[in-house]
Order: C-alpha cells, then structure tokens, then sequence
C-alpha cells in the first residue's frame, strides 16, 4: 500500500498538483481505516462503508478541483463493484490475499476510467451538437 500511495503522490507531484499528490498519499490509508471501522457483515456496516467511501471520494474530488458530486456517486460504485467482484473469489473480502485485492483494484480502476471516458465523450459530443 506504501509503494502505491508514494507512486502515485509522486505522479502527481511530477504534474505540479499539490493537491492530488496529497490525496494520492492519504487516499489508501483512510480508505483502509473505512474498511477497519465498518469491518462487519451488517447492513448498517456496508451503509456505513458505503457511505464513508462516498464523503471521503466527494472530499477528494473537492479538493483535486473536481466535482465533489461524481466523487461520491465513483466512491459508492468502486466500493458497491468491488463488494461484487469479490463474491467471484467465493470469499468475504476480509479473507481475499493481498494479489486478489489487487485485482479487484486493477479490475475496479479499468471499470472506472470506462466510465469516465465514456462520459468525456458523451459532454464532447453534446458540446459538438450544441456548437
């Protein structure tokens, strides 16, 4: 997780953006303290991490200059698609080795930036219709 959050603090940094290199340095951890803290199998403790993904990604994408609303609506989609990506293993995501969570993020990252890439051509091309 350390690797990872330096990576990506220092991509960012490399850009000039104090920013998201900060985000990028504290995201993994405050992620890993939602899970920590709505460790259980209840519904009120997935609502819980559910929600707590949605602020924190609102608060990331608020303060990378984004919009806090898309944060929390990709905050409830990674964790919600990720919950569902774990059923495959036939395990709780308590139990997944550190290579299957790392394959759920890849796969989640991949799902992720689809989206966003279909939705940059979707306001592209609304822009191009409306010109």
């Amino acid at each position: 997780m350390a690797i990872r959050a330096v990576t990506a603090a220092l991509q960012a940094a490399a850009q000039n953006d104090t920013a998201g290199s900060l985000v990028a340095l504290a995201s993994p951890y405050l992620n890993q303290t939602i899970h920590e803290m709505t460790a259980g199998d209840t519904a009120k403790d997935k609502a819980a991490n559910l929600m707590a993904h949605a602020q924190l990604s609102a608060v990331e994408f608020q303060v990378t200059g984004k919009d806090p609303l898309t944060g929390a609506v990709a905050g409830v989609t990674g964790e919600a698609t990720a919950e569902i990506i774990a059923r495959a293993y036939g395990k709780p995501v308590s139990e997944l080795t550190a290579n299957e969570k790392e394959n759920i993020s890849t796969l989640i990252r991949e799902f992720m930036f689809t989206i966003l890439v279909i939705k940059t051509i979707n306001m592209n091309v609304r822009i191009l219709m409306s010109g």
